[in-house]
């Protein structure tokens, strides 16, 4: 291989974290090969540094690339695609059309008005949230979108740091963090009772007395052979039942929310007192406690279609 810059810097967006994983491969093939590389987050910032090489990772959504990496190629200040970031990753224009906001009507079908809705299931979803002022919001999935609206993007090396992203909301910018979410008890209950019912679990977590917590964001908890393994790695005492591993569970989720909303306000500079929760992780009364006992904020949990809300709510709106 011939290197043809002093360092080749690899940009990775990564959702369940196996895209990370070949990324850090590559990282070190390179690396052995003695090359320099620099090994970067997509959700870490909008800008790439001074490498002439780059290399992209990313999973391809519906033979598209994924929103994250069009607003990783988007000017934060004139909110239109970057063309020098374009050109600095070597690809075509053509793959970035005309930027359009949601609630544009961009043609008709049958009579019938064609509108962009917020083109992301979260995005929608947090449009369809009916709520008072602006609050935190959890989109509460296999993975947790922890964010709150805001005027304009937040770039800050806080931000950085702590990996929160901006992302295009209905009039306002997204500023959130994507965090653990039900992957954690959804990958227990495969491993250790399959067959009990959810209501059944979260019973016994609620008697369970089991009262360490692991850090439910590290990565070994992304893909891991054995979920229940990696709890036992994690933890000082080993759980002895079911409802001890599932109390642990959502016990952490809640301390990572808890931990997410401390950095929101730090970075916001805002201190708020509800926490708006959605999506399937809703309907779980147990972790809804849990995290209004970690975060101190009254939890307001709407088990809702809200994806499905914003979008006819942004619809409705333009056709009216």
């Amino acid at each position: 291989m011939e290197q043809t810059s002093d360092t080749i810097g690899i940009y990775v967006f990564s959702g369940t974290g196996n895209t990370l994983k070949c990324a850090k491969a590559l990282e070190t093939a390179l690396t052995e090969m003695g090359v320099s590389v620099h090994l970067q987050k997509i959700a870490d910032g909008s800008e790439t540094a001074a490498e002439r090489d780059l290399v992209i990772c990313y999973p391809v959504y519906g033979f598209n690339m994924p929103r994250i990496l069009k607003d990783f190629c988007r000017n934060l200040t004139t909110g239109e695609y970057d063309p020098e970031i374009i050109a600095a990753l070597g690809m075509s224009k053509h793959l970035f059309h005309k930027l359009q906001q949601p609630g544009t009507a961009i043609g008709t079908y049958e009579g019938i008005k064609v509108v962009l809705c917020a083109t992301h299931d979260t995005g929608s979803a947090v449009e369809g949230i009916p709520m008072e002022g602006n609050q935190p919001y959890i989109s509460s999935g296999t993975w947790s979108l922890l964010g709150v609206k805001t005027p304009k993007p937040i770039t800050d090396a806080a931000s950085e740091a702590a990996n929160w992203s901006n992302e295009g909301g209905v009039g306002y910018n997204r500023y959130q963090k994507n965090i653990m979410g039900m992957w954690l008890v959804n990958r227990l209950r495969s491993e250790l009772c399959p067959e009990k019912p959810w209501s059944e679990i979260t019973a016994e977590a609620e008697q369970s007395c089991f009262d360490e917590t692991v850090d439910a964001n590290a990565a070994a908890f992304l893909a891991p052979e054995s979920m229940q393994a990696a709890f036992d790695a994690a933890l000082k005492q080993k759980p002895q039942t079911a409802g001890d591993y599932f109390r642990c569970a959502y016990r952490s989720l809640a301390l990572s929310y808890r931990q997410a909303i401390e950095e929101l306000e730090r970075n916001t500079g805002r201190t708020y007192d509800k926490l708006y929760i959605v999506g399937g992780g809703a309907k779980n009364g147990f972790l809804n406690r849990l995290t209004e006992q970690a975060t101190g904020k009254t939890v307001l949990a709407l088990p809702i279609e809200a994806t499905a809300l914003g979008n006819l709510k942004i619809q409705t709106e333009v056709n009216a």
